[in-house]
């Protein structure tokens, strides 16, 4: 019989901005706020936990 699992996992993500700044470190400082995600990728899985929903 099947059920239901919460099945916890831990994902590392590599994203990527574009920000116009003064400098690299203007740029590290601002991209969240002023920046535009350009793209990501997984780039490590790894499963925590896996548990049967009651």
């Amino acid at each position: 019989m099947q059920r239901h699992y919460t099945v916890t996992v831990h994902r590392t993500e590599a994203i990527s901005f574009r920000v116009l700044a003064d400098s690299p470190e203007d740029a590290e400082a601002r991209y969240l706020s002023d920046g535009d995600e350009t793209g990501s990728d997984t780039v490590a899985t790894e499963v925590q936990s896996t548990e049967p929903e009651d």
